[in-house]
């Protein structure tokens, strides 16, 4: 009732239901826990795998990034519709700054984890428009409507031709992964906790949404290591 009276007021005001009905609507929104510490993995996860200018992710190939989907504890096998692992947050680059993270989820095909290893720690690159829009619409299908190649680690800058640059860490070191046949797309029920209702990914990724609180460790590490 007080988030619908929220709205109901900003929409009245001169201004009208844009920019401030939205900001009333996440004033009254309450971010599960989960939602919360995910976004503090991703944090985390991010920092850890682009700390180390000889064998983390090239700086280079993160400023270049038009979008950065990190994907914390990716689990073989573990890829079935609600599943908690495979989830994660991206953000896009806009006009004035990384954009507010939006809830997204890695599913189907034939990721395998060439380590060995049953766990692993996902980052990705979006490089170029094609990636950007068909994340923003029914998602990246890699193979299909997009390519995927895995990123160089250290000093070296990729000069891909891919849509996307794909980086994993499994044990604490990094590794390859094969994203062949997957999908990276929006997770509405997770954006829907983080954002309430009406506020779509497209929204969220377009800068038009400011980022909750319980983001904020996620957008200070964002900026930090791929820049604005």
């Amino acid at each position: 009732m007080k988030a619908t009276f929220a709205l109901l007021v900003a929409c009245a005001l001169p201004a009208g239901c844009g920019a401030s009905a939205l900001r009333a609507q996440q004033a009254q929104q309450t971010v599960p826990r989960e939602i919360s510490e995910r976004l503090n993995e991703s944090a985390n996860v991010l920092l850890e795998m682009a700390a180390g200018p000889s064998d983390g992710i090239p700086e280079g190939d993160l400023a270049k990034a038009r979008c950065i989907a990190v994907i914390p504890g990716l689990k073989r096998g573990a890829f079935i519709v609600g599943a908690q692992h495979g989830a994660g947050f991206a953000s896009c680059r806009t006009t004035a700054g990384w954009s507010a993270p939006a809830a997204v989820k890695l599913s189907g095909g034939s990721i395998g984890l060439q380590a060995g290893g049953e766990e692993s720690d996902v980052v990705m690159a979006l490089l170029n428009p094609n990636a950007q829009y068909q994340l923003l619409q029914e998602g990246l299908k890699f193979g299909t409507n997009a390519t995927a190649m895995a990123g160089s680690v250290g000093r070296v800058t990729d000069n891909a031709r891919a849509d996307a640059l794909v980086w994993s860490r499994s044990g604490g070191a990094f590794a390859g992964v094969s994203v062949n046949g997957a999908t990276l797309r929006a997770d509405d029920d997770a954006n829907r906790d983080l954002y309430g209702a009406g506020i779509s990914p497209e929204l969220v990724l377009s800068g038009r949404v400011q980022p909750p609180q319980a983001a904020d460790q996620f957008m200070q590490i964002l900026s930090r290591v791929a820049g604005r």
